[in-house]
């Protein structure tokens, strides 16, 4: 096997081989990985040996590095030698302050694929939990600033459970809350998708309910001083019925500000975000039935009427606005809220 491997890379240009499987198909990355593996992860080496040349790897080719560590176990790598990798990658993330960020995404989605495969076996948890726990998961909170690292994280620390971080919360709302541009945005969909799915796995999810039914909320009444539209009394009992800006600016003879009020349009892109994420979180059984027992789901769906109606009846005046989306969103909503009565 050495030898096939050896006489691959004099063949083919190492840079080209680690290309494809970085970019590839299951199928054929995971051929790659045979190939690489008596190089890259020899069995007949000491374990500290093989992760030395693991994390060479990594170095050369942050991605093809995270999707040579996706096929170890099934290419028969042991479980204790890929325990072993995971600690070493834990403390280079926590030991240096170096690392770029093509680095530190390639190394966190490594441990992702590693964590996974090792909790498949239970007895391997315990492990990983004190890998993932106490300062050492301070540490990888703030190493894991960019979007596929810190989806990455969350998606491992769903998957080992350790004890919860005081900051996890936190940072889980971060992620949720700070949306802008969410709906054409892949990296911040993972990210996001993880941190719904952490705060599922910790019961969290009403405190992220609560977070946007509030930002949904601010949107909403925002809309009573850019539109004519009126604010229920189910938003906000004290908000004021103020004569639409909008109406005075769209008058005969009267030009129209096409990109709208600076602090209205934050507040309206940031809502389209939630409302990607409704819609999103619409499709799983356990965060529909979530959604359907918050005590802030009238407020949220209230939001979302005031909203999408803004969207539709003035997106011609404000081009930042997006009728389809929150239109659809308060659709299926009401589709989905019929559905459990």
């Amino acid at each position: 096997m050495a030898e096939e491997a050896i006489t691959v890379i004099e063949v083919v240009d190492l840079d080209v081989l680690l290309t494809t499987l970085a970019n590839d198909q299951p199928p054929v990355a995971q051929k790659i990985v045979r190939l690489l593996l008596p190089s890259y992860f020899p069995a007949k080496v000491k374990i500290e040996e093989a992760c030395t040349r693991t994390i060479t790897l990594i170095e050369r080719s942050p991605l093809a590095g995270a999707r040579f560590c996706e096929f170890l176990s099934s290419e028969g790598a042991s479980s204790k030698s890929l325990t072993e990798l995971v600690r070493v990658l834990t403390d280079i993330i926590l030991a240096s302050d170096r690392l770029d960020a093509d680095h530190i995404k390639g190394i966190f989605i490594a441990l992702d694929h590693l964590c996974r495969n090792l909790a498949n076996e239970s007895f391997r948890r315990d492990p990983l939990k004190d890998l993932f726990s106490g300062e050492k998961l301070k540490g990888l909170l703030a190493a894991a600033v960019f979007g596929n690292a810190q989806s990455s994280l969350f998606d491992i620390i769903s998957i080992v459970s350790p004890v919860a971080e005081t900051g996890l919360p936190e940072k889980c709302l971060a992620a949720v809350s700070n949306c802008h541009s969410l709906s054409d945005n892949e990296e911040k969909q993972a990210e996001v998708r993880s941190a719904h799915k952490l705060v599922i796995s910790y019961k969290w999810f009403d405190h992220m309910f609560e977070a946007m039914s509030r930002l949904l909320q601010d949107t909403a009444i925002k809309c009573n001083e850019y539109s004519s539209i009126e604010i229920p009394r189910d938003i906000t009992p004290s908000a004021k019925r103020k004569k639409s800006k909008l109406s005075r600016e769209t008058g005969q003879g009267k030009h129209v500000n096409r990109k709208g009020p600076s602090e209205f349009k934050n507040s309206y892109r940031n809502s389209v975000g939630i409302a990607w994420q409704i819609k999103d979180l619409l499709a799983s059984e356990i965060s529909r039935k979530a959604m359907f027992k918050s005590k802030h789901l009238k407020v949220v769906i209230v939001s979302l009427k005031v909203i999408s109606q803004i969207s539709v009846g003035h997106s011609m005046c404000y081009d930042f606005m997006d009728p389809l989306l929150v239109d659809a969103l308060y659709g299926s909503f009401s589709a989905h809220d019929c559905s459990t009565h």
